[in-house]
């Protein structure tokens, strides 16, 4: 007869503030030994099965002369039973024994069917999913687990659960699915976070505080901001099918930020270190699909971009020809010390860093806010041109007006005020071109509006500079301790660096060198047909759109069209 006794441990630890209890069953374990087998025809075999060491699920709940004679009780047990060390790879062979054993034959099968078909992936996906020490064994005993997922559950369980071994956590993840989880989809890593966070105290008070962060971020910043993205709630979308496409966008995003939490609360593990959009997008296979297979990484990183550009604690560095994505967790409130920078966000402030990061993308000098006349060569000779950021619909004929043999550009703005739209600096520029319809050798570059997110996103990037400012960022950090200042200082450079990437995508959207840019980006009522970016007032120069496909390309080829009209000769 063989008795497993898997729950005594866990039994013992949730007893373990009571000294007295401790001190009357602890000794009983021993029988199981010592009167186990008298005068019985077939011996009594016990198995107990634990995790951790009972000691250190008892921790500070006793002290001093208790703590001493609980560990004499442990050892008057301790040594009349064998210990068979079973390593984190055994799990794979344990979990296929008692929670994924199939029906029959006919349902092997079928399930070997599936983890063929679904390990026919990507190397690179495979891989990430293996780890470094598993094997395609070792993912055939875990189907539908991965390595990579039982590698992260046992890191983050031993220091997070008290009453939950990575046994029971699976089983709890499968009657989870049971309704909807369909033979071929692996379980992502992501949903591991919500069982995690279901879990007792953890075991030290650094990971509870640890944890406490990560879900304090989780639901006062990253689930707000997914749900505005996809203009629903998590309580809606939980009363929709299963399947419904807007529940499985939002469930799919909601994975990849619960993965980034928990290689904030786990770093060591192999599988959550140096994480790349592609690994991110292979943890969670089948939550990120793409039109072209290969391309899962880049549509992680332009959702990750986006989180990154609101929340500070989301880092994204370059690391060769990838980047290196992860989670920074801290109490300090980054929002209230913007709050205090409010006054900073104006048009000018706005214009002045947006002329900035347009006129780098051109590759062009700016002074004094303006541009000044800019050098090129054409074809071997060298040319100028004239280059001004203005609101077109207020420019007057002066500033359009451009009689000499040099090109001039004028760049407008890609937002107004007033209620003023994108038609009417169409409508400017179509009286302009009426009234003198071959006097001025200007090109103007209209933009589409900036989408309220992005303008918002500007905004934020304008309060971000400000304070970052040499000698600024000490007056707004008096209340916070030197270690928290240190820690504001990091979130909001990350997120000062991400706003300024993702300005550069706004800008390339909003002037028309990208054909897709999402109503997030721009304005879908504000916005212009591709040729309509590309103004000439001269009647006798018709456009082409340049195809770029950034704007110092863009501008390049638009001027070599004007140059080549103008000179057809040379």
């Amino acid at each position: 007869m063989i008795l497993f006794l898997d729950e005594l441990i866990l039994w013992l630890a949730s007893h373990a503030a009571d000294i007295n209890f401790l001190n009357r069953e602890v000794p009983k374990v021993a029988k199981l030994v010592e009167s186990g087998n008298a005068d019985r025809p077939a011996p009594l075999v016990s198995f107990i099965a634990k995790q951790r060491d009972l000691r250190e699920l008892v921790g500070q709940m006793i002290t001093g002369a208790a703590n001493l004679g609980f560990a004499d009780l442990l050892k008057f047990w301790e040594g009349r039973f064998g210990t068979i060390s079973l390593e984190d790879r055994n799990l794979g062979v344990i979990a296929e024994k008692r929670l994924l054993r199939p029906k029959d034959e006919a349902a092997k099968r079928l399930v070997d069917e599936a983890f063929a078909k679904s390990t026919k992936a990507r190397e690179e996906m495979v891989s990430t999913l293996l780890t470094k020490n598993g094997s395609r064994d070792d993912f055939r005993r875990l189907y539908p687990f991965s390595p990579a997922l039982v590698e992260t559950l046992v890191a983050v369980s031993s220091v997070l659960q008290r009453e939950r071994t990575a046994i029971r956590i699976m089983l709890e993840l499968l009657v989870q699915r049971r309704d909807n989880l369909e033979l071929g989809e692996l379980v992502a890593v992501g949903d591991l976070y919500d069982l995690i966070a279901e879990g007792d105290e953890a075991f030290s008070a650094e990971m509870k505080s640890h944890f406490e962060q990560a879900h304090s971020l989780y639901r006062t910043q990253l689930r707000p901001l997914l749900e505005e993205q996809h203009q629903t709630t998590f309580e809606a979308v939980s009363a929709l099918p299963w399947n419904d496409d807007k529940r499985r966008k939002l469930r799919n995003d909601d994975r990849i930020i619960k993965t980034l939490l928990l290689s904030a609360l786990a770093p060591e593990v192999e599988s959550l270190k140096g994480l790349t959009p592609a690994r991110l997008a292979a943890l969670n296979h089948g939550s990120i699909q793409s039109p072209i297979p290969g391309q899962e990484g880049q549509l992680v990183m332009r959702r990750v971009e986006s989180w990154a550009g609101r929340v500070g604690q989301i880092k994204i560095q370059q690391s060769g020809s990838s980047a290196v994505i992860s989670l920074q967790l801290s109490a300090v409130d980054i929002d209230a010390i913007l709050a205090r920078a409010e006054g900073e966000d104006n048009e000018g402030s706005r214009i002045r860093l947006l002329s900035g990061a347009f006129f780098d993308l051109l590759g062009l000098g700016q002074k004094g806010g303006l541009l000044d006349v800019q050098p090129f060569r054409w074809r071997g000779t060298d040319r100028t041109c004239e280059v001004r950021l203005m609101n077109v619909r207020s420019a007057g004929d002066d500033h359009l007006d451009n009689s000499g043999p040099d090109w001039k550009l004028i760049i407008d703005y890609p937002f107004d005020r007033d209620g003023h739209t994108v038609q009417d600096d169409v409508a400017a520029l179509d009286d302009y071109i009426r009234r003198k319809p071959n006097h001025a050798r200007t090109l103007v570059w209209l933009p589409s509006f900036l989408s309220e997110t992005s303008q918002r996103a500007l905004g934020r990037l304008v309060c971000l500079d400000h304070v970052l400012s040499e000698h600024r960022f000490a007056s707004f950090v008096t209340h916070l301790t030197d270690i928290q200042r240190a820690e504001a200082r990091t979130i909001m450079e990350n997120q000062r660096n991400a706003l300024r990437t993702r300005l550069n995508h706004y800008l390339v959207a909003a002037y028309g060198m990208d054909e897709s840019p999402g109503p997030d980006v721009v304005d879908p009522a504000q916005t212009l047909e591709p040729i309509e970016h590309f103004v000439s007032l001269r009647a006798d120069f018709i456009p082409r759109v340049p195809p770029g496909p950034t704007l110092a390309l863009a501008l390049e080829q638009w001027l070599d069209q004007a140059l080549a009209t103008q000179f057809p000769g040379h």
